[in-house]
């Protein structure tokens, strides 16, 4: 046993249940997971399996906090057509 496979048990996997499961850095995990350079073939082969094995998904919470960008749009839409239905969307698109 490695103490990965309780990583189940504890909720979410996290960068770092990857990182120690694939042997590399938590650096290495993000590069991969982000598409960034510097990254072996070797290592993202153990990544990538590392992060198929935990079912490991990136949290956009964590992304947001780190970027500061949470990639959401807010519309402030008219009381007139404050009730959305689709006929109301359509004409606040025109």
């Amino acid at each position: 046993m490695t103490g990965y496979e309780t990583v189940y048990c504890r909720g979410m996997t996290t960068i770092r249940d990857v990182a120690g499961h694939a042997g590399v850095s938590i650096v290495s995990v993000s590069r991969v997971v982000n598409g960034g350079p510097g990254v072996g073939p070797e290592v993202t082969r153990r990544v990538q399996l590392a992060v198929a094995e935990l079912g490991f998904q990136p949290s956009s919470v964590a992304r947001s906090l780190k970027t500061a960008r949470t990639q959401t749009l807010a519309c402030v839409i008219p009381v007139e057509i404050a009730l959305v239905t689709k006929d109301n969307v359509d004409q606040f698109l025109k």
